[in-house]
């Protein structure tokens, strides 16, 4: 908190001296409000956190994030971004196999990723218990969330028509009326506004995401809901401010896609990276890694001393039995008390990171060596200048893993950090200016 009010004074602002009506112990302070009446009118917040963010209300934060934006040397006014849309192409269609059998009861093999699911809306669909419908789920052909909640229609019809006939239905969709009936991640749309100074330090970060969710909610909640937990990645942010929104369209409802709503928190950040890299001038690798959280590593480590454990990359890690005590004993102390004797950074929103799973400066850094990026950078650049109809480019990004705020999840997953090195080439389709 004493850092956040050094960073706020040195934009000229000062916290106000009154609390919040609404307390809250969650340590990411992500404000979610749902409509009772309309599940399509769900929105996310998330605004300046940690222990300052527990002193402001929603409104306060937002301001305080305005005017850290309007207080910074540069400014990004009305930027805008597209969020792609994803559609699930698992080898398997949508498929049910219904046999009935006696005394009512009915078994269904459905090729779903949630059985209780199939097995609560088969039987509402029937009208009978829930010990009378007994769902088998085998090989699913893929299902990457596209058969979380989608087979259940399908798993519905194929039901309803066996105990209609008494005879074993199987319902299956061809390729088209899958495409059709089930759409994949979220197309959205993005707006912000960035202040920054001359180094490609980022200060402060104000965006509106609007998701094109669909008929009816489904679940396509989980885009905003996780797109808010994973929005401030591991980058040392002043103030932040994300309002995510849904839309309701006209065409079938939108559902998970592995890692939903990750890969479009990172989207979003990335893209102001790299916004903030070109109005500067600079390579957005040195952008990005000007505005990493700070190094708080305090051992030597190498590339030959990691090891993974449950989800958790660990940099000179202890040895596996005394890793699993050491994961013991966290679960039994309180988060709180953890940070106060473990070295750790945390987040623009709270969330804190160990120093012995915040390796992502290390991996940087020797990413960038092993990757020879400054040589091919500058063979990049090279290539553009003396081709005028093709383009190169060259990219890496970071991405931590584990953006779930609960704590039970975060104890299993930890938090880890990975690095990715993509070059690509694209051919333009315009005339270049004369």
């Amino acid at each position: 908190a004493a850092v956040r009010r050094e960073r706020l004074a040195a934009h000229g602002l000062c916290l106000p001296t009154y609390t919040t009506t609404s307390s809250s112990s969650s340590s990411s302070d992500t404000d979610d409000t749902y409509s009772s009446t309309d599940p399509m009118n769900a929105s996310h917040h998330s605004s300046i956190s940690g222990d300052v963010a527990r002193e402001l209300d929603k409104q306060t934060a937002r301001s305080l994030v305005h005017q850290i934006i309007a207080s910074s040397p540069r400014q990004i006014t009305n930027g805008s971004y597209s969020l792609p849309a994803q559609q699930h192409m698992y080898m398997e269609t949508q498929t049910a196999v219904a046999e009935p059998l006696e005394d009512g009861a009915v078994r269904v093999t459905s090729s779903t990723q949630s059985l209780d699911a199939v097995q609560q809306v088969v039987a509402g669909v029937l009208n009978i218990p829930f010990n009378k419908v007994t769902v088998v789920a085998k090989r699913l052909g893929g299902g990457f969330g596209g058969k979380a909640s989608r087979s259940m229609p399908v798993a519905a019809a194929a039901a309803l028509a066996a105990a209609h006939f008494g005879r074993p239905v199987c319902y299956t969709l061809n390729r088209n009326d899958d495409l059709l009936m089930n759409h994949g991640r979220c197309l959205g749309r993005v707006e912000y506004d960035v202040g920054f100074d001359d180094t490609g330090k980022v200060h402060a970060i104000k965006a509106k995401v609007i998701f094109r969710a669909g008929a009816y909610a489904d679940l396509s909640m989980n885009d905003g809901g996780t797109l808010v937990a994973a929005i401030d990645s591991a980058y040392d942010l002043s103030g932040l401010s994300v309002d995510v929104k849904y839309a309701r369209c006209n065409i079938p409802p939108h559902t998970i896609v592995r890692a939903p709503g990750f890969l479009q928190g990172v989207m979003v950040l990335e893209q102001v990276m790299e916004h903030v890299a070109a109005v500067l001038g600079m390579d957005s690798a040195a952008v990005k890694a000007a505005n990493f959280l700070p190094d708080v590593s305090t051992t030597t480590c190498s590339t030959t001393n990691i090891s993974s454990n449950m989800g958790r990359l660990c940099v000179a890690s202890p040895a596996a039995a005394d890793l699993k005590q050491q994961q013991h004993q966290q679960k039994h102390v309180d988060p709180e008390q953890q940070q106060k004797w473990q070295p750790g950074v945390t987040t623009v929103l709270g969330r804190f990171i160990s120093s012995d799973t915040y390796t992502l400066p290390l991996l940087w850094q020797q990413l960038l060596s092993s990757s020879q990026y400054n040589d091919r950078l500058a063979a990049v650049q090279q290539y553009n200048c003396d081709h005028a109809w093709s383009k190169k480019g060259i990219v890496v990004t970071p991405v931590r893993c584990g953006v779930w705020a609960d704590q039970q999840v975060c104890d299993t997953l930890q938090l880890s950090h990975c690095c990715v090195v993509c070059q690509a080439r694209v051919k333009l389709l315009f005339r270049p200016d004369p």
